[in-house]
């Protein structure tokens, strides 16, 4: 089961059926995928132990793919696809929700870091004019994910060695994707770190470091000059440089679907309506609106609810377990940028472990208190 595990967990924290899309090819990106949903419909099969499925993770799937096909209209063609993915949705749960149960911690960092370590060997080996980079992931958004991710398990860690060394690579990986929300999201877990120790103000001041060297030395290493200059405007103070970073933002994007989605609130605009194949020519780039947009309010607030409980919880257990309202901070803020949530591997399997990971902390919360 061990080799099973590590295998499905590969797969989709180091998104392999992506980078064999792009790297390979067409039919093996594909087939990478399907396997993906293959052996997490086999995993619950072979594991010795029943297990629970996560029936909220469940419910909300159901509930928007009901409730955004009944407007559905963006194509024959493309009908399949509604049924496809919501039968993939419903296989990932079930198998995933087994999955998160024998799956630790410190098995979830090393994936991690290994994806962030691509981002760093992508920078280093595999330079582009582009200058952003994003290793194993494609797009430096969803790299800057995975390191964040990864940052906030460090403070899980007990050796101050590992843990050390892995909040250094994370930081690197994640600055170097050129992020925004990377940047935001660091800086946030680097101040609630302070409330466990002011200790932890040394890994905020190397990052700072490490931050500041970049856009010194950026344009040696062909990271992107746009973002060099953008950043380091900012950090000089200079006018009119919060205005131009803020440029092209994603609340100019999400402007776009307003009216669509106050036009249908209850019952949505259809599926795929603000991903891009239907409104407009763009996605929304934002989990929220995707699902208010279209599949209205009742699917929406069963995930907007899903999120603030990890936040709420998050907040109830930091001092036993802190990394988790560091992630509930992360994801949260990640799903302010991005629409792609139901076929997204990595960002369900976080959602899907954190939810078992609350649950056992909150059972030994109140057995000692």
């Amino acid at each position: 089961m061990k080799i099973l595990k590590y295998t499905i967990l590969a797969l989709i924290i180091l998104n392999l059926p992506t980078v064999s899309l792009f790297w390979v090819s067409e039919g093996l990106g594909g087939a990478a995928s399907y396997l993906v949903y293959a052996l997490l419909a086999l995993y619950p099969i072979l594991r010795k132990e029943g297990g629970s499925t996560n029936k909220i993770m469940l419910l909300l799937g159901i509930s928007y793919y009901i409730i955004s096909g009944i407007n559905y209209e963006y194509g024959p063609v493309e009908i399949k696809y509604y049924f496809f993915d919501l039968i993939k949705y419903i296989i990932f749960i079930i198998g995933g929700s087994r999955l998160v149960e024998d799956t630790n911690k410190f098995e979830l960092l090393i994936f991690l870091l290994l994806g962030t370590i691509s981002i760093i060997i992508h920078a280093l080996f595999f330079p582009d004019n582009y200058g952003r980079y994003s290793g194993f992931y494609m797009n430096p958004n969803a790299a800057g994910f995975i390191a964040i991710i990864g940052y906030a398990f460090t403070y899980s860690l007990n050796n101050k060695f590992f843990k050390t060394l892995t909040q250094i690579i994370f930081t690197i990986g994640g600055i170097i994707t050129f992020s925004r929300t990377f940047i935001i999201i660091w800086i946030l877990v680097n101040i609630l770190s302070l409330r466990i120790s002011i200790k932890n103000v040394k890994i905020l001041a190397a990052g700072a470091v490490v931050f500041v060297a970049l856009i010194t030395f950026g344009e040696l290493f062909s990271l992107n000059t746009i973002r060099l200059k953008q950043f380091s405007s900012i950090l000089n103070n200079e006018e009119g440089a919060v205005t131009e970073a803020n440029d092209d933002s994603r609340s100019d994007t999400w402007a776009l679907f307003y009216e669509d989605i106050l036009e249908k609130p209850f019952l949505g605009n259809g599926y795929l309506a603000l991903s891009g194949h239907g409104l407009h020519n763009q996605g929304a780039h934002n989990s929220f609106l995707m699902i208010l947009g279209e599949a209205g309010i009742v699917p929406f607030m069963l995930f907007t609810g899903i999120y603030l409980y990890f936040l709420f919880s998050g907040l109830k257990l930091f001092d036993s377990a802190p990394h988790i309202l560091m992630q509930a901070i992360a994801v949260f803020l990640f799903l302010l940028t991005f629409h792609n949530y139901f076929v997204t591997f990595y960002v369900l399997i976080f959602t899907l472990w954190m939810f078992h990971e609350i649950n056992i902390k909150k059972n030994i919360y109140e057995k000692y208190n």
